[in-house]
């Protein structure tokens, strides 16, 4: 369902692997491809990536999530640690609350 609605994208060749973890920026893309369904994403930033340049770690993001992690960092939805993004970085559950409550509370 969520992959036909265009939310979630498997891993290539075919494959979807629902028992792997997920990382930040893959985070970001599906509650940023699922905010644009319900017509409540964020459109903080004209230029994609252009907010992000102050981040140590930026250019470890994959080019398919900039749009995405540059919406959600710039509209405080997802919050750096020391002027790191950490894209590639597995996310906890604890992680994924403070998104969540940042998300309800925009």
């Amino acid at each position: 369902m969520c992959s036909v609605k265009d939310l979630v994208d498997g891993i290539g060749h075919n494959l979807y692997a629902p028992e792997n973890s997920i990382t930040k920026q893959e985070m970001a893309c599906m509650l940023y491809k699922t905010l644009i369904q319900l017509k409540k994403a964020p459109q903080n930033v004209k230029d994609n990536s252009s907010g992000l340049t102050k981040y140590t770690d930026v250019n470890d993001m994959a080019s398919w999530a900039e749009e995405a992690m540059t919406q959600l960092v710039e509209s405080g939805i997802i919050q750096s640690e020391a002027h790191q993004l950490k894209p590639t970085e597995t996310v906890n559950r604890e992680q994924m609350a403070v998104v969540l409550y940042n998300l309800l509370i925009q």
